[in-house]
């Protein structure tokens, strides 16, 4: 079985890495749009990462793809065969 864009997405809140966040405060919203595509609203604020579903109040930052797109974005196996 294929995983999935939410799986990606509980993927990218469990690897968050506070350390290297910084002093970053930023709301960003992901769009993956398609057959089990979603909206997530990601906000990195002192030094802690927080995914939500659905869109942010106010994004800095949009970030739209197909679902397949995503997928494969996402696959850290295949792109660190590409590196």
């Amino acid at each position: 079985m294929s995983a999935t864009a939410e799986q990606y997405v509980q993927a990218m809140r469990r690897s968050f890495q506070a350390g290297r966040a910084g002093n970053l405060q930023a709301t960003y919203q992901l769009n993956v749009t398609g057959g089990g595509g979603g909206t997530w609203a990601v906000a990195i604020n002192n030094g802690q990462g927080h995914i939500r579903a659905g869109p942010p109040d106010r994004p800095d930052v949009t970030i739209s793809m197909g679902v397949q797109d995503y997928l494969e974005h996402s696959d850290n196996e295949k792109i660190n065969r590409t590196i």
